[in-house]
């Protein structure tokens, strides 16, 4: 069986079971206590945003395999590896600073922490940068990563904030994640903006990598 073809039968079967989980098993764990309960439910959460994004996009990259004649965006599949490595860089340079900043006082289950916040995304990232070579179109990426950057910006701050009493922070209360809460607007805005850049820039050098790979094989 071609190679590449096993690799996405594994990345699409690992993000769907994952996914699965999180929507009606045990994952239902990670969204109680001082995280807050309440409206929007684990799509509060931008790791579930990138979750979806991976079934979404590794089920077409999967019948992509399958079938030569269907084809998959660049700009998507792009986007959706830069939110997982955006995922991972956040949750992992957070988490070091502090765990309670992006897990409250719960303790996520170890195999489902490194797989959401660390394996699967890099899965995808790799598929995306050295199998599907999905980064050449540079405004194309752009475009994408910020159009999702700026929705779920948006869905915590217009529906999710005003929607949900936890967690309480200093300054307000709802945002998902409870350092935000901490912030006044302006404070936040410059942190979304910044955060803008961090899902971008990695996978500018994430492009000129692939590039520089492909330019060893000849």
């Amino acid at each position: 069986m071609d190679q590449v073809l096993i690799y996405r039968i594994i990345s699409f079967t690992l993000a769907s079971v994952y996914l699965i989980e999180q929507l009606f098993g045990f994952g239902h764990s990670l969204y109680t206590g001082d995280l807050g309960e309440g409206f929007g439910w684990q799509f509060r959460y931008l790791t579930i945003w990138a979750l979806v994004a991976h079934v979404l996009i590794g089920y077409g990259l999967l019948l992509s395999s399958i079938n030569k004649n269907y084809k998959v965006n660049d700009g998507l599949v792009a986007m959706a590896a830069a939110l997982g490595l955006y995922v991972v860089i956040m949750y992992w340079g957070l988490f070091f600073i502090d765990p309670e900043l992006v897990n409250g006082d719960h303790k996520p289950v170890w195999i489902r922490e490194y797989y959401l916040h660390l394996a699967g995304p890099l899965i995808l990232w790799v598929d995306a940068v050295f199998l599907k070579k999905a980064l050449e179109n540079l405004m194309q990426m752009i475009k994408f990563n910020i159009t999702i950057c700026f929705a779920y910006c948006f869905w915590i701050e217009l529906v999710i904030r005003p929607l949900n009493s936890e967690p309480i922070g200093s300054f307000t209360n709802g945002l998902p994640y409870p350092f935000l809460n901490d912030m006044n607007p302006s404070e936040r805005f410059v942190f979304y903006f910044i955060s803008i850049l961090v899902g971008i820039l990695p996978m500018l050098i994430s492009r000129q990598l692939g590039r520089f790979t492909k330019a060893l094989k000849y």
